[in-house]
């Protein structure tokens, strides 16, 4: 007799219904999010246009993120982050780890204690926006910041992260521990050996030379990207922006469809 697999009880949370109301095209939340590419390919209108665009996570005009920490190494975008229609914002020029610590620990107190009182968890998100800094992948007590936070984000803190990033090799990225906890990959254009990299990882059903010969048709349109995403089923998992699945013999535009809530990412 077949044995009938239910979700783990603590992946059993009360439902967020603003979620039901995104753009199904999205990648769903929480996740890690990595968008890689050269200077000037487009990584942080990609993310401006998520956090801010109806189309994306965004409902009835408000961000689905109750909290939200950037940190990003200048002021120059600080007036485009400002624009994110979340009230409860912090922007860091500078990052700390114990004051990185102190708020997940907070957050994590916090989450618990609404889900006691069996509320939904709230929308955390924090965001790197090219500060994947040497101390935030730098071990303390035999783990980096990066490692911790990607590990406990999605499940403990319900916590969407994002990191933006132009190289991918020599990061903190490539820890095993990080990469196989990425979720959804946003790809611009690459050196020839970060891409090859990446497409060795994440080739999925594809052969690594077929995907990076669909990765360069997709490089020739100024801005593009490809999209890898882990939540959505095998044969939908990577596509041409967001909603052009990607097959050996091109692009297609179909509905995109999500795996069931208790699918954890295949990697």
């Amino acid at each position: 007799m077949e044995i009938p697999i239910d979700p783990i009880p603590s992946e059993l949370k009360p439902k967020d219904k603003r979620i039901a109301k995104l753009n199904k095209a999205l990648p769903k939340i929480p996740s890690n999010f990595l968008i890689a590419g050269r200077v000037g390919t487009g990584k942080s209108s990609c993310l401006y246009s998520l956090l801010t665009k109806k189309q994306g996570y965004i409902v009835n005009g408000k961000s689905i993120f109750d909290e939200m920490i950037i940190f990003v190494g200048n002021g120059e975008s600080d007036w485009a982050f400002e624009k994110i229609p979340c009230k409860n914002m912090v922007i860091l020029h500078e990052f700390s780890n114990d004051a990185l610590d102190n708020y997940l620990e907070d957050l994590r107190k916090h989450q618990l204690e609404r889900l006691e009182k069996n509320k939904p968890p709230l929308n955390a998100c924090i965001i790197f926006d090219d500060m994947a800094t040497q101390d935030l992948i730098k071990k303390r007590n035999g783990k980096s910041p990066l490692v911790s936070l990607i590990l406990t984000s999605r499940h403990e803190l319900n916590c969407t992260t994002f990191f933006l990033t132009q190289v991918v090799k020599s990061t903190g990225f490539q820890v095993p521990a990080v990469r196989n906890n990425i979720t959804t990959w946003i790809v611009y254009d690459m050196s020839k050996p970060e891409a090859e990299k990446i497409f060795e990882d994440h080739c999925n059903n594809f052969e690594p030379k077929d995907l990076e010969a669909q990765y360069e048709k997709m490089m020739a349109k100024p801005h593009n990207f490809m999209v890898i995403d882990y939540r959505r089923p095998l044969d939908q998992r990577i596509t041409e922006r967001f909603t052009k699945v990607i097959h050996p013999k091109g692009a297609v535009p179909i509905e995109i469809k999500h795996e069931s809530e208790s699918d954890e990412p295949a990697i």
